[in-house]
């Protein structure tokens, strides 16, 4: 069984999966609805991925030597690189929920050029209407100023970049993004763990006033509608507390 994406090599003897500057990133599980049907659900659904914000919907798998999609498609099928399930131990496949590369999976060659499996060959995901490629860069960079300690055991160093980014429609969790991986943690908890951007959870009168006046501040302070987005993304802090 596999330890780590390299031991590929052992099975196939592929010196490919052994270095490399190609990215392999599967979709999670949880997102087969909308990528399972390629571009097609994606301009449906109005999701669409981009490079600077992959780990919110895939998975990194691991890096290849090889520049052809078709022939990275071809080495990454269960067939050939995990013929008897050796692959099924890797945490990142779990987490996907498929060995083989399929449509919705995605190879982002060195320069950041990224490929998407679509039903029909690749999709380049740099040719996704622009309004979408717009909405799919959402995300506030920032620092964090205390170690954050993950519930699975990862940790966030003190002093790490990182990228959050909101669910317009679970606006109370943040989505923290840091080296290929995706974290939820209480929006209310921004400013402790990262500081700025984020502000304080606002006094009881200071709420009274955003619900009376029907003007917001966002977590990051921006203004906005009682039930609104700031320009960067960030909920009002009406939204986050549940007051509407």
């Amino acid at each position: 069984m596999y330890r780590t994406f390299k031991d590929a090599y052992e099975v196939t003897n592929d010196p490919r999966f052994l270095s490399g500057k190609t990215q392999i990133w599967y979709y999670k599980r949880s997102e087969s609805r909308d990528f399972g049907m390629g571009s097609f659900g994606l301009e449906r659904s109005g999701k669409w991925p981009s490079v600077e914000n992959l780990s919110l919907t895939h998975v990194f798998i691991g890096f290849v030597d090889e520049s052809n999609p078709s022939k990275v498609f071809q080495m990454m099928q269960g067939e050939y690189w995990s013929p008897n399930g050796e692959a099924s131990t890797l945490f990142a496949l779990r987490m996907a929920g498929h060995t083989s590369m399929s449509v919705g999976d995605i190879i982002v060659f060195p320069g950041s050029k990224a490929l998407m499996v679509d039903m029909a060959g690749f999709y380049d995901l740099a040719d996704a209407p622009v309004s979408l490629r717009m909405a799919s860069m959402r995300g506030i960079e920032a620092r964090t100023i205390l170690e954050m300690k993950m519930k699975d055991g990862s940790v966030i160093p003190a002093g790490s970049v990182v990228r959050v980014s909101f669910r317009e429609d679970k606006p109370e969790i943040a989505m923290v993004e840091f080296m290929y991986s995706t974290y939820k943690i209480k929006t209310i908890n921004l400013f402790k763990y990262i500081g700025r951007p984020f502000t304080k959870v606002p006094g009881s009168a200071a709420l009274e006033r955003m619900v009376y006046d029907g003007v917001a501040k966002t977590v990051t302070g921006k203004r906005t509608e009682p039930d609104g987005f700031g320009d960067d993304d960030s909920p009002s802090w009406l939204l986050v507390l549940g007051y509407i």
